[in-house]
């Protein structure tokens, strides 16, 4: 390799530092996971996983989440400053108190005093080489530590230079005073010898380390004898890394990049640096006293919001200055590398007042002859030879009064030489040179409701412009307007841009879409990785395809799609670079030197096109729990299932920075399906019901095609009882079936026997219950001539008050009473002997009660008066009850509440359904129980009514055959009497039905 010097030791002492720049950098502390903020060692595995050594723990990354290991893992409370891994898979730590084994599983610790900040370095052979506490070589094997290098006298403290664990083809190389050794299958080999002190630094990543003479050092790379900078006068180095020509020094208090023509440029200032490493996509990892730094060389380098506060737009001019119009902060302007600084505008409006400038917005724009336009809050200005001028005035383009006056953004029309821009109302305004403004007016739709967001030309003669809403386009000859708002899959068109195919490609709020000139509609393209707001897209002239998303930019290899029909991408986020918040719509910029602008929320962005490159190794995925426990490293891990368990929860990650923000996963079970399920985003696969036997679980982390998929298997075993083995049931069954027929034969027997005693059991249950029936019937048929006796009475009653009129009016009241009676006496029949069916509706029932009470009324004048209570909630017409349950208790209220005392009393009658209950209370407020008790025993002739006594017994008897009746009788205060029954129906109101 060249060799590379610096003549100038002032400008290496001054590190150099671009004004305004910053540098893509991410920063991981305690806030983010991290174990502990002192972090002293780096490494990355085999997976992909970053390591994090710290003072007080361990922690590992994934590319997105921290997972930390503690003392109640199995981590002492010291310092990690080193790992390895060994060729089974397994990491090894090195710590002050010993080394520590981990196989993803569980941590085992080896306790040893070592030297602190020194290596660990697996061997071929499984051994393990590291440095005790006393600067000698040890030698882990079995589980037993061992001196080696004791024989060697040139071999000496060797923890005052370091050795580098990284095995080359010839041994693992390692130093001692002015020497080099290589150590391979327990020899030793002088590689080297050196004039000055060599020092080896870098302890997990590229081999290089330093010669120490006097005060100038040399860097050497991968070999003793390649040297890649010479004689440099370098200050306390802590660390040091080579990396495509480049050397990383860091030390007590920053890290410097010197690039291959021996420029030096700070990266980090004010931090002690402890560690480094370059992980497999090319990034630097610093561990600090302050956390982990991560900066991507390759990645979108910054002007922030304190340079450009909410840059809406980039545009660079033929001189190579860059202008950036920003929202509500004016217009700006920067060389590359320089500082940017405000541009003063000054415009005033006929009547000479000023016009604020303040409101720039997105898409600046710039014609043939150099002249510069940008979109304001009043209109478009142009910068034309060192002066600005009120290009578009809102009295060219508003129609109304109450219209805004915005205008979003511009587009040069560089065939036609004119210049267009989008204005409210899906408007479209387009000017060239000093000629009057053109309006192109949208008269339906929503497009005709929103502001233009993006304008471009197609080869075939037609502009286009969008909005948050839809698309439109005019024939730039004819005039003619087509909308494309129900043409189209996807809502909005934010972003436009022709291909160098002249196909029209439309970012919308939903992903991306491309015109379709055979059928004249619009084309969702991949919604299954596109599926959200596009704010930008540029086509490179080296056949990239830059799509800006609000938080990530996706660069698509669109020569290697068009030629091969495989869609490779490469993902820009705050993983992988780019930490710019809510891109601008329709305002990434391609510059003359092929950088990628993209302004942000947050600043404004930028990445050397010619450096994107698709050779990273993609984002891998790893199944890492099964059922809640964790899954070892070892490749050839097979695992076996708890006896028993016969249902697996498999959880998998993905590890890496090559990937999108949104991960979608797809998974199979071979032994269940071999086709691959339906993509998802949940990181988990669930199966149940698993027989006895080995499995192959296999799954996919999609990057951007099929074909790019990585993949990770897992294999384990199920193990479960007989009963639940495969072919168990079809075995038993047949076993069932012999026995089912021994079976059968016995239960046949003891059936007969059983249905032989059970039909006589049952003759006589029958028998019982006709009796019963027997015995209700002869009790409703006494009611029935005491019913009959009351009625005759009444007929003498109007016979001898000689009324012939009164007479016959009773008669026919008498009819009907007597007609409903004996209805409810004959209702029954022997058919329903043991059922208890005898019953009528509850409106026949009140209406019997009602031609009753009105008798009574006739034949006792002013006794008393009387009302029915009937709730509309009660379902009169759909309620059975015994027939002549009531009368009798209405019939006690009469004669013993009010003839035997009072005139004028009141009968209540008050009907409640609650739930399958019928509450019906018969209230009056006559004198009561015992002065009725009292007035009889002391009136010979006083009415005796057998019928409540007969009810009793008919309560007794039909609560025996099926039926829920109480009855509940007690004194109503104030004098009076309650009686209260209560029967339960099979039939629920609506009301009730409403409050359960």
């Amino acid at each position: 390799m060249k060799n590379y010097y610096l003549f100038a030791v002032a400008a290496l002492l001054a590190w150099y530092d671009a004004a305004g720049q910053k540098l893509p950098l991410n920063h991981f502390t305690v806030h983010d996971g991290l174990v502990q903020q002192q972090v002293l060692g780096l490494f990355q595995d085999s997976q992909g996983y970053i390591w994090a050594g710290t003072k007080s723990g361990i922690s590992k990354f994934n590319g997105a989440t921290f997972e930390n290991y503690f003392l109640e893992e199995g981590v002492p409370a010291t310092s990690i400053f080193a790992f390895d891994e060994d060729k089974a898979g397994r990491l090894w730590a090195a710590s002050g108190a010993g080394l520590l084994v981990f196989d993803g599983q569980t941590w085992e610790y080896f306790p040893r005093l070592l030297r602190e900040n020194q290596p660990v370095a697996c061997l071929d052979d499984g051994s393990v080489l590291t440095i005790d506490a006393d600067g000698k070589l040890l030698l882990f094997k079995r589980g037993q530590y061992e001196f080696v290098g004791e024989g060697q006298p040139e071999i000496k403290d060797v923890s005052m230079s370091g050795f580098l664990p990284q095995p080359t083809l010839e041994g693992t190389l390692f130093f001692s005073d002015h020497n080099a050794w290589r150590y391979s299958e327990g020899q030793f080999h002088l590689a080297h010898q050196f004039d000055g002190t060599p020092y080896g630094v870098n302890y997990a990543g590229r081999l290089s380390f330093l010669e120490k003479r006097d005060s100038l050092t040399n860097v050497y790379g991968a070999d003793v004898r390649d040297t890649v900078l010479k004689n440099v006068p370098l200050r306390a180095t802590r660390q040091l890394m080579t990396k495509s020509g480049d050397v990383y020094l860091g030390d007590w208090k920053q890290l410097v990049r010197i690039s291959k023509d021996g420029a030096p440029e700070t990266l980090l200032s004010g931090v002690m640096v402890n560690a480094l490493l370059e992980d497999r996509d090319g990034h630097i990892w610093i561990g600090t006293e302050n956390g982990i730094f991560q900066y991507f060389p390759h990645g979108f380098f910054y002007y922030g919001n304190e340079e450009l506060p909410l840059p809406w737009g980039i545009l660079q001019d033929e001189e190579y200055r860059y202008w950036s119009p920003n929202f509500n902060y004016g217009l700006y302007a920067f060389e590359m590398g320089g500082p940017a600084e405000k541009v003063p505008i000054e415009l005033t409006d006929d009547e000479g007042d000023a016009i604020p400038t303040e409101g720039m917005y997105f898409s600046p724009s710039q014609d043939l002859d150099g002249h510069l336009y940008f979109a304001f809050s009043q209109g478009v200005i142009r910068y034309r030879d060192g002066v600005f001028d009120h290009y578009i005035k809102p009295a060219d383009y508003l129609l109304q009064e109450k219209e805004s006056s915005d205008i979003l953004g511009t587009y040069y029309d560089t065939v036609g030489q004119c210049l267009l821009a989008g204005a409210t109302n899906g408007r479209l305004l387009l000017k060239k040179e000093e000629q009057p403004v053109k309006l192109i007016q949208v008269d339906s739709g929503a497009h005709a409701r929103k502001f233009v967001v993006s304008i471009c030309r197609s080869p075939d003669g037609y502009y286009w412009w969008g909005s948050s809403a839809g698309l439109a386009r005019v024939h730039i000859q004819t005039g003619e307007i087509d909308l494309y708002e129900k043409r189209a899959p996807q809502r909005g068109a934010i972003s436009l841009s022709i291909a160098a195919d002249s196909v029209l490609w439309v970012g919308s709020k939903e992903g991306l879409m491309y015109y379709n000139a055979a059928t004249d509609s619009l084309i969702a393209f991949r919604p299954d990785i596109f599926q959200v707001r596009v704010m930008d897209i540029t086509f490179t002239p080296n056949g990239l395809m830059l799509i800006a998303e609000q938080n990530e930019i996706k660069v698509v290899d669109w020569a290697h799609y068009k030629a091969t029909g495989q869609l490779r991408i490469k993902n820009y986020n705050y993983r992988y670079g780019f930490f710019g918040l809510e891109s601008g719509q329709s305002s990434c910029y391609l510059d003359r030197e092929n950088r990628y602008w993209v302004p942000a929320g947050n600043g404004a962005y930028f990445i050397d096109v010619d450096a994107i490159s698709f050779d990273q190794p993609p984002a891998q995925v790893r199944i890492f729990r099964i059922n809640g426990s964790p899954i070892g490293f070892l490749s050839d891990e097979f695992i076996a299932l708890p006896y028993g368990v016969n249902e697996a929860t498999l959880q998998f990650e993905p590890i890496g920075f090559a990937s999108t923000l949104r991960h979608q996963y797809s998974y199979r079970l071979l032994e269940r399906d071999t086709n691959w399920s339906a993509w998802q985003e949940e990181p988990f696969a669930h199966f149940a019901n698993l027989t006895s036997g080995d499995y192959t679980f296999e799954v996919r982390l999609r990057i951007a095609d099929t074909r790019h998929a990585t993949v990770d298997v897992l294999h384990f075993s199920v193990s479960q009882p007989f009963y639940k083995a495969p072919g168990f049931y079809y075995q038993a069954a047949w076993a069932g079936l012999v026995l089912s027929g021994l079976l059968m034969l016995l239960s046949i027997g003891i059936y007969r026997y059983f249905r032989k005693n059970q039909k006589a059991q049952l003759i006589l249950r029958e028998k019982e219950q006709q009796l019963t029936f027997y015995q209700v019937h002869t009790l409703q048929a006494q009611l029935n001539p005491h019913f009959i006796n009351n009625t005759l009475t009444a007929m003498q009653h109007f016979s001898k008050q000689g009324d012939p009129d009164a007479l016959d009016q009773q008669i026919q009241r008498l009819a009907k009473l007597m007609g409903h009676f004996m209805e409810s006496s004959l209702s029954a029949d022997l058919n329903s002997s043991v059922k208890a069916d005898n019953t009528m509706r509850l409106t026949e029932e009140v209406e019997l009660l009602t031609h009753y009470m009105e008798l009574m009324q006739v034949l006792h004048p002013g006794l008393f008066t009387f009302e029915i209570a009937l709730p509309k909630a009660v379902p009169v017409s759909e309620i059975s009850l015994p027939p002549m349950l009531l009368q009798p208790f209405v019939e006690n209220a009469i004669e013993h509440g009010f003839r035997l005392g009072k005139n004028n009393g009141h009968l209540l009658l008050h009907f409640e359904m609650e739930g399958q209950a019928l509450y019906c209370r018969i209230m009056d407020d006559g004198i009561g129980r015992q002065a009725a008790s009292e007035l009889q025993a002391s009136s010979m002739g006083s009415f005796k009514s057998r019928g409540t006594a007969l009810v009793y017994e008919r309560i007794r008897l039909l609560n025996n055959m099926g039926q829920h009746i109480e009855l509940d009788i007690t004194d109503r205060p104030g004098g009076g009497t309650i009686v209260q029954l209560t029967i339960q129906t099979n039939r629920t109101t609506a009301y009730d039905r409403r409050n359960y």
